[in-house]
């Protein structure tokens, strides 16, 4: 057995878990899944999109007990990038790849016959499909930079044969010609600045901000020309317009995710978010249960779901739903926030809340 690897993955040992980690495998579970849990039944994989993402993850499996690494060898813990594989030595994992392109990590030794992948995981709408598009189309090289002018790099598309511009703020644009070169570093300069839970964005208003915001959206919108499938590159832009508070800016690209891949929780969350912010209930509450149906167990999720169906004024089954989210986490401020309104409707002590913005009004 083997499990998947896509994005930057973080894979570890079950026993391992069960011997550092408090509650063990079953509680790592339960506050992991987030659409990339999968395991063999030896190995425990979970992805991210971003870098700091990672950081912050193995910093908290630190706090644990959990070791990276020593010297230049992961120990616990190994991080694996979908496209260049080991970020740290590692010595008892074995890192492949299918002929359609797929990366998969195995115990050293052991047979990979098959590869446990996330509930819900299709390839054709996965980052290894889009990955082996990449590499299958020879896309690899397929911008040629041409000329600088003044601020701006012109590239040859050859597949095209067309000219691409694109805003330079250094010289690290000619080292990049392929589609996940501008897809990763588009992340990374806007990813600072986007509303992920616990952690604070960095000030979009200041004069970095301004700065890689804008280089970030002109790498990822590049994505979207190049590969129009690229459900990632939207979900980024989506995130950045949010950040923006472009509201329907961020809906139209979370919107586009979405149809390339309605597999997948955070592309599902987000959609329905800026739905209910704009009032766009029904399309709302259609995401939220194309995230419930990919676990449906997990407290954000039906949280999500519960908030969904109350704007939509589905009070009792809003008032389940949430109900059930305090069951799997009985500690959640937020989710009783959401149940105490739902009762205060149903008791006509609140008037009925369409949007998210209504949510803030007294009573």
């Amino acid at each position: 057995m083997s499990v998947l690897i896509e994005g930057i993955s973080v894979v570890i040992l079950n026993s391992t878990i069960n011997k550092k980690y408090k509650g063990g495998f079953a509680k790592y579970k339960q506050d992991f899944i987030n659409g990339t849990f999968c395991t063999d039944g030896q190995l425990v994989r979970v992805g991210f999109m971003a870098p700091p993402d990672v950081g912050r993850f193995i910093m908290n499996l630190e706090k644990q007990g959990f070791i990276f690494k020593q010297g230049e060898k992961s120990v616990d813990v190994s991080v694996i990038d979908q496209v260049e594989g080991f970020t740290i030595a590692c010595d008892w994992l074995t890192l492949q790849r299918t002929p359609d392109g797929v990366a998969f990590c195995s115990l050293k030794g052991m047979k990979t016959d098959k590869i446990a992948v996330p509930n819900g995981w299709k390839l054709e709408n996965s980052l290894s499909k889009k990955f082996a598009k990449v590499d299958n189309n020879n896309v690899e090289g397929r911008l040629q930079h041409l000329r600088t002018d003044g601020s701006v790099d012109v590239f040859l598309d050859k597949q095209t044969m067309k000219e691409v511009f694109i805003g330079r703020t250094s010289k690290e644009n000619h080292g990049m010609t392929n589609i996940a070169d501008f897809l990763k570093k588009g992340a990374e300069l806007v990813n600072p600045y986007i509303f992920l839970t616990d952690r604070n964005a960095s000030d979009i208003e200041s004069v970095d901000g301004r700065k890689n915001i804008k280089q970030g959206i002109e790498y990822l919108e590049l994505v979207t020309q190049l590969d129009t499938q690229n459900w990632a590159a939207y979900w980024f832009l989506g995130k950045t317009q949010q950040a923006l508070h472009n509201d329907e800016k961020a809906y139209g690209y979370f919107k586009s995710a979405f149809e390339i891949n309605p597999n997948h929780p955070d592309v599902c969350r987000e959609l329905m978010m800026t739905c209910l912010q704009l009032g766009k209930t029904d399309e709302g509450l259609l995401a939220a249960q194309s995230g419930i149906k990919l676990a449906p167990n997990d407290p954000g999720l039906l949280a999500n779901l519960s908030l969904a169906l109350f704007l939509n004024e589905n009070l009792a089954q809003a008032k389940m739903a949430a109900e059930q989210s305090l069951a799997q986490s009985p500690s959640d401020p937020i989710t009783k926030n959401l149940l105490m309104m739902i009762t205060q409707v149903q008791n006509g002590k609140r008037k009925q809340p369409r949007k998210i913005s209504d949510l803030m009004r007294a009573g």
